[in-house]
């Protein structure tokens, strides 16, 4: 699981803090410098004229649209108005007027996203208002019948739309994470030695199974282990990296990585 191994590597003087997760945060390349934001990237998808813009609009979208979708569905949207609800909530949300009225040194962006588009909710019902199809973050929303099926497919409890908008979100981080994780290994050409490791990296492993892998490697049971050790770091040092962007206080990342594996759980 991911929060075992994200406790693997203490500093020294870290060894029995347990709250320190995820700490491989200077491995690898390091992190991108913080001035690449959620916010940032909403200043550029706001700009058609901005050479980021298209890269950003994807951004947003990969990362928010369907938890949005399948908040709203749990607020009781049927499928098309759920749909139609966050590709209007995009449309809103990179407007200069709606930018204007917010704080972007406050807060983390996953907690602001999800409160404005409830605002936005409210606010559509309040004037009774049936939104319009189409628009920019169109172009790049999930296929509308894969998103239902996702959501249709999610456990059947009584969990609230902010509990399930933020499994969602988890669940997406981790998953853009681990693509990013596949794009480096596939640049130096290793990238079918990540498919063979991925269903194994975020699990325990047994001594049968680094040796089966071992076979299928070409490499020693300490091969095996050094490779998914190393990726496990990488991949943690990612996913600090992903999160860090969301914020508006470095010094909240841990509370952030916390909360995205309460998510999981």
């Amino acid at each position: 699981m991911i929060r075992d191994f994200a406790l693997e590597r203490k500093a020294p003087d870290q060894a029995k803090n347990t709250t320190r997760l995820l700490m491989a945060y200077q491995t690898g390349d390091g992190p991108r410098a913080f001035c690449t934001t959620a916010w940032t990237v909403i200043l550029s998808a706001m700009d058609p004229e901005s050479a980021d813009y298209t890269t950003a609009l994807q951004k947003l979208c990969a990362t928010y649209w369907f938890p949005l979708y399948a908040y709203a569905r749990r607020k009781g949207l049927n499928t098309e108005d759920a749909q139609d609800a966050v590709q209007s909530f995009f449309q809103a949300l990179l407007s200069k007027d709606f930018l204007n009225s917010v704080d972007r040194h406050k807060g983390k962006f996953r907690s602001f996203i999800v409160t404005a588009f409830n605002r936005f909710l409210i606010n559509r019902f309040a004037h009774g208002t049936r939104l319009k199809r189409g628009g920019a973050a169109r172009a790049f929303s999930l296929n509308a019948l894969e998103a239902e099926d996702r959501f249709l497919h999610e456990p059947h409890d009584e969990a609230s739309p902010d509990k399930l908008f933020d499994k969602n979100w988890a669940e997406t981080v981790i998953a853009l994470v681990l693509e990013r994780l596949r794009e480096e290994f596939v640049r130096v050409g290793e990238g079918a030695r990540f498919d063979l490791l991925k269903p194994n990296m975020l699990g325990h492993l047994t001594e049968d199974n680094y040796a089966t892998l071992g076979q299928k490697l070409a490499l020693s049971e300490g091969g095996v282990k050094t490779v998914v050790r190393r990726m496990r770091l990488r991949f943690s040092a990612l996913l600090r990296e992903e999160l860090l962007h969301t914020l508006a206080n470095p010094d909240d990342l841990d509370s952030e990585v916390r909360h995205l594996l309460e998510a999981l759980a």
